[in-house]
């Protein structure tokens, strides 16, 4: 996500779906990522290694499918929103 992240905000904001710049964007997605890596060591110290990979997978999987409804059916914001979202959780598990 990291890596591709500009290219989907320039090609969300060519169709007029976001109003976000795509440099702000991609700032976002890293403070979400940085979020996420500073946020897994609490939840490994009070949940543990297995909870939190299980929990975090099955998270994760309904925000992809939340995601791919969004980008179906044309919610640009909150379809960027899943996406911070996802990365958070993905950092942090």
């Amino acid at each position: 996500m990291n890596v591709i992240s500009t290219r989907l905000f320039i090609d969300l904001k060519n169709e007029g779906k976001i109003s976000l710049e795509p440099n702000t964007g991609s700032y976002f997605i890293g403070i979400f990522t940085f979020l996420g890596t500073i946020a897994s060591i609490g939840f490994l110290n009070y949940f543990g290694r297995k909870t939190v990979l299980l929990w975090g997978n099955i998270v994760m999987s309904i925000l992809l499918f939340l995601s791919g409804f969004g980008i179906i059916y044309d919610y640009g914001e909150v379809t960027i929103v899943l996406l911070m979202i996802y990365m958070f959780v993905f950092e942090s598990t």
